[in-house]
């Protein structure tokens, strides 16, 4: 390949053709006059060793010219090689961390994914926990709307509609008579209590003030017709084991508390409160009696949601704000929680012919599971399922109506037994 002259090979020229200038003006000259043979050889020898000596250096220009020459295209093109060499490692560490990096984002994108498949598994399940607990407490305010934790509160008061729409119906010609548990009315204050050998507020000292109310104020010779609701079911059961000389006539079971009390539906709600946290409510009862007895009687109608509750059953409720009988209320109903559990099936086949029991279609107290197992033990027992659907606590709206099928039980047996006297 034919290199480009470089200005160190014009140099060279130059003094070429200045040298044959020379040479040819020497030969000029030696057509001149002769001079001695001797001279003319001294100064060729000079003039050609001045010419080799130019030669050699512009040889050596020329050796130089190239070596540079070669040096800058050897430097280019190890430059260039190393260059390439870096890029091509840089293309490949780039590459390499690429992948890395893809493989990385692929790694975490299905971690993510896979994180997200959890949230969305969890969030499924806590709809579904969030869906359960709802129905849960829709259930448990249904309950609460029926007012089953005032049923237990033996309070006469409660049943003034009930005994005299009975009273009523038997052209008053049948007493009516009810016993309030002890301690849940306020003691007038020219009362004492009197000292007891046993315990008279829990389900065991109430059977007992029960069967001395009985024995001390009721004649031995007359019929006796017993009604009990809720808890005064289990109690009239008591006492028509333990007084087999009494003269029991019948017995109606309204409702009727007698076994698996803490297993009902109200019973796994009101258990836990009553065991542990009944003070609460005896301590805010103590602050509430302070209030004007106007005040108190709004808030009950406030916290029975019914404005036309019976007045009766306010002036009975005004005795839960007195924070005695309020603690004697609980520490009652936490005993009955421990205590009713089995059915008394021997007790109820001994006196089935006298019984008649009315069991409630809505009962948080005593659910209809119950109803068909007493019908199985007893499938020749007069025992019946409210259609109507009254509430546990019938005291509060339907004390007429519950009085009136009372009645229809009883009518036949008291006109005969009347007309009979």
């Amino acid at each position: 390949m034919a290199q480009k002259p470089t200005k160190a090979d014009d140099r060279t020229m130059s003094r070429f053709l200045t040298s044959n200038n020379t040479k040819s003006k020497t030969q000029t000259i030696t057509s001149a006059p002769k001079r001695p043979h001797s001279e003319v050889a001294n100064s060729s020898a000079d003039e050609l060793q001045m010419l080799m000596h130019e030669l050699s250096e512009i040889k050596n220009e020329i050796k130089d010219t190239i070596r540079k020459e070669d040096l800058e295209i050897t430097v280019t093109r190890v430059v260039e090689r190393l260059l390439n060499n870096m890029a091509s490692e840089m293309d490949a560490k780039f590459m390499q961390k690429f992948d890395c990096l893809k493989m990385e984002s692929e790694t975490r994108a299905a971690k993510l994914q896979d994180q997200v498949d959890s949230l969305q598994t969890e969030n499924e399940q806590l709809k579904e926990v969030m869906r359960k607990k709802d129905q849960e407490m829709k259930k448990m305010n249904e309950l609460l709307k029926q007012n089953d934790y005032y049923s237990n509160p033996g309070i006469v008061g409660y049943y003034e509609e009930f005994m005299d729409k009975l009273y009523t119906l038997s052209n008053k010609r049948l007493p009516v008579w009810a016993v309030s548990h002890a301690g849940h009315v306020k003691i007038p204050k020219e009362l004492e209590i009197q000292a007891s050998s046993h315990d008279p507020f829990n389900l065991e000292g109430q059977i007992q003030h029960k069967m001395d109310f009985l024995r001390n104020h009721v004649p031995k010779d007359v019929n006796i017709i017993l009604i009990g609701h809720s808890i005064g079911c289990y109690i009239i059961l008591q006492l028509m084991n333990r007084l087999p000389d009494l003269n029991i006539h019948r017995a109606i079971m309204l409702f009727p508390t007698i076994e698996r009390m803490a297993l009902s539906p109200q019973g796994r709600i009101a258990t836990p409160f009553l065991r542990y946290f009944r003070w609460i409510a005896r301590g805010a009862a103590y602050f509430l009696s302070f209030l004007p007895q106007n005040l108190q009687r709004k808030l009950i109608i406030w916290h029975l949601a019914d404005d036309n509750l019976p007045e009766c059953a306010i002036e009975s409720s005004l005795n839960l704000v007195d924070h005695f009988c309020l603690g004697n209320v609980m520490y009652m109903a936490n005993t009955e929680m421990n205590e009713v559990t089995d059915l008394h099936v021997d007790i109820i086949r001994a006196h089935l012919k006298k019984l008649t029991f009315y069991m409630g279609l809505t009962d948080a107290w005593c659910p209809v599971e119950y109803y068909e197992g007493m019908k199985e033990r007893f499938p020749d027992g007069d025992i019946k399922l409210c259609q109507v659907g009254y509430e546990h606590a019938f005291v509060l709206a339907a004390s007429e109506p519950v009085a009136q099928l009372t009645w229809s039980w009883l009518e036949k047996d008291v006109s005969e037994k009347i007309n009979a006297d």
